[in-house]
């Protein structure tokens, strides 16, 4: 275990995360209204709701060889990358998640939001993040 810290702290990961995790909330955040409802989480842990049934944009995605999990909320994809994940990487995902969009329809709601999103870090205690 000792050799894992050890090269965790060596390729500087604990940084890279915490760069590049801003960048991906913030670029996640530009999909509200367009298919996304909320991102919550904290580095590249990330719960992602969606307006439409998340098994529907996990298929998409695994079809464009991206693997997201989903969660016990039906409109809820996970995220949990390695920490070694590059920006090239990242862009490969974005790339395919803005195809996956592109075959969803979006313009008929399958309910009411009441409030409005919230992008950025929440506490995992809110209701649909914790089942």
């Amino acid at each position: 275990m000792a050799a894992t810290y050890r090269i965790i702290e060596e390729e500087g990961l604990v940084e890279q995360v915490a760069r590049l995790s801003s960048n991906v909330i913030e670029r996640l955040g530009g999909y509200v209204g367009r298919g996304i409802e909320e991102v919550r989480g904290l580095g590249y842990l990330l719960g992602v709701r969606c307006e439409k049934p998340a098994k529907e944009i996990q298929a998409a995605l695994l079809d464009r060889g991206i693997l997201v999990g989903t969660s016990g909320d039906s409109r809820t994809f996970r995220l949990l990358p390695p920490l070694t994940g590059s920006e090239e990487e990242w862009g490969l995902f974005f790339a395919a998640l803005d195809d996956s969009f592109a075959g969803v329809d979006f313009r008929t709601p399958i309910m009411a939001c009441t409030s409005p999103a919230k992008v950025g870090h929440s506490t995992p205690s809110t209701d649909w993040w914790s089942r």
